[in-house]
């Protein structure tokens, strides 16, 4: 049944032959791979090339396809590729998801949000660990040693299952006492044409190209794991969040299983 089931995700590509379906989807967690951008757009819009030495389509450019008159050869959900976007169940079919190891996105998130983007020439860079700027919360855990800095925000309702919140229809940031993770696992089985992991980026962005009508992986491609800077390299934070477990992790057992049936 499991070897059925397998080959009948395989046979069903994106777009359907003989249908006209939603517009791509793409469910972008925060700090799992910013770079699969490129692969949506070059499916969505293959006549586009992104300029040599780029890793990727800024969001500034997907803007500029949406405003071309020319028509890109498929439809896209423009906001879910420009902004991190809740999956909604009227886009079931057509759902694209890379899903990260939850400790490692939560180590990749705190440290990001803690440090912050530059700010400007002379001025401090912005702290944004629960989604606004400078607040209490960054005082709070910025004044803690760096072991419970990160275990705070771990164990913060606000910051954990981002993944899961985000597939129930949830705000990433939204506080949420109970999830129904079958419902969860169940829409990334039978909503998401694409799911895959950032941990197997190569083998991931392979099973794009094989599922999804049309895409192209280039040579030089398959390498690219995510935006990586300092705040993915920190291997101690993963190790102090060793024994951490939510619902995320279990979602993200299932998308690792979901990758490897269908390769």
């Amino acid at each position: 049944a499991a070897a059925a089931a397998a080959r009948e995700a395989c046979l069903r590509q994106w777009p359907p032959r003989d249908a006209t379906p939603p517009p791509l989807f793409w469910m972008h967690a925060p700090k799992t791979g910013t770079t699969f951008r490129l692969h949506v757009v070059s499916v969505a819009c293959p006549r586009h090339r992104r300029p040599r030495g780029r890793r990727k389509f800024e969001a500034s450019y997907v803007r500029t396809l949406a405003r071309e008159k020319t028509p890109c050869a498929h439809a896209y959900d423009e906001a879910s590729l420009v902004e991190h976007r809740s999956f909604n169940t009227t886009s079931c079919g057509s759902g694209l998801a890379l899903l990260r190891e939850p400790r490692a996105r939560l180590v990749s998130a705190f440290h990001y949000h803690r440090d912050g983007l530059p700010t400007g020439r002379g001025k401090p860079r912005a702290c944004f660990l629960m989604g606004i700027r400078d607040d209490g919360d960054c005082r709070r855990l910025r004044a803690l040693p760096e072991r419970e800095q990160l275990l705070a925000y771990a164990n913060d309702a606000r910051v954990r299952n981002v993944q899961t919140k985000m597939l129930l229809g949830y705000g990433r940031f939204d506080a949420v006492a109970e999830l129904d993770v079958a419902e969860a696992t169940r829409r990334l089985r039978e909503c998401f044409a694409f799911v895959g992991v950032t941990e197997r980026w190569a083998a991931s962005v392979g099973l794009f190209n094989r599922t999804i009508r049309g895409a192209r992986l280039r040579p030089d491609d398959g390498a690219h794991v995510a935006n990586a800077g300092a705040y993915d390299r920190n291997n101690s934070g993963v190790a102090w969040l060793a024994g951490y477990a939510d619902a995320d992790t279990r979602v993200y057992a299932e998308a690792a299983r979901l990758v490897e049936a269908r390769l």
